[in-house]
């Protein structure tokens, strides 16, 4: 070990605490027609990641740099515990279309944040088990 040599086995401590996808785009993109290809692909290899670690993402985290090379990230807690791409797909449109100012983008991402288990129990949505006829 002193030598920097370690044969033992790497051995991960527990889930991720976090799991992404981002990609840097060959071409600068400022439509949100485009950046909306750009976060499908990236909903859908995030759900296809969670989905094979049998994970759920409790939110989301939307991240973007501009050609100045600012970073930009917004997140968001979900409602309900996904590793469906519809529902990642909406949250992150939802999380672009809240940036005060849109400009050039060079890098496009997104992160399943607050990971839990598949079958790890769900907080019900009371409003959902709640019987309208009892007035």
């Amino acid at each position: 070990l002193a030598q920097g040599i370690d044969l033992r086995m790497v051995t991960p401590r527990g889930r991720p605490k976090s799991i992404g996808w981002e990609r840097t785009l060959s071409v600068d993109v400022d439509k949100r027609e485009t950046i909306g290809s750009h976060l499908h692909q990236a909903a859908h290899g995030l759900s296809l990641r969670l989905r094979r670690r049998h994970l759920r993402a409790g939110g989301l985290r939307l991240k973007l740099k501009t050609t100045q090379f600012e970073t930009i990230t917004r997140q968001t807690s979900l409602i309900e515990p996904t590793d469906q791409e519809q529902p990642i797909l909406r949250t992150a449109m939802a999380l672009f279309d809240q940036l005060p100012s849109k400009g050039l983008y060079r890098l496009i991402g997104l992160t399943g944040i607050d990971l839990m288990d598949e079958t790890d129990g769900i907080q019900l949505n009371l409003d959902v088990l709640r019987d309208d006829s009892d007035g």
